[in-house]
């Protein structure tokens, strides 16, 4: 039963399935032809952006399944509560700026 309360979570936090998510090509990450510098640079950024975003959806798994009781899981002014926070602003902070980042540079090419 816990197993479907996670999978329900994880399904309502980013509307896409656990097992939809696949893994890409490590090497596709430094790939580039063009300014290897400044792609680089823009796919970290959209990297360690999903990367919050995968904390904002793994914090709202541990607060369905309460792992670490310590944590205050749900709780307000609780260290769980800011690192959903903090996780969820920088990943959505990243990911655009990252993703803009690429799009202008692949435009100006």
């Amino acid at each position: 039963m816990q197993h479907c309360r996670v999978v329900v979570t994880v399904r309502q936090e980013t509307g896409v399935s656990p097992t939809q998510l696949k893994p890409r090509r490590p090497g596709l990450f430094f790939e580039s032809n063009e300014r290897p510098g400044v792609n680089v640079v823009w796919r970290f950024l959209q990297l360690f952006g999903a990367a919050c975003l995968i904390i904002v959806v793994l914090t709202h798994v541990a607060e369905a399944l309460h792992p670490f009781p310590g944590m205050g899981w749900g709780q307000p002014d609780s260290p769980g509560h800011y690192l959903d926070l903090v996780s969820a602003i920088l990943g959505c902070t990243l990911l655009l700026i990252g993703l803009l980042g690429s799009a202008l540079t692949q435009r100006k090419n």
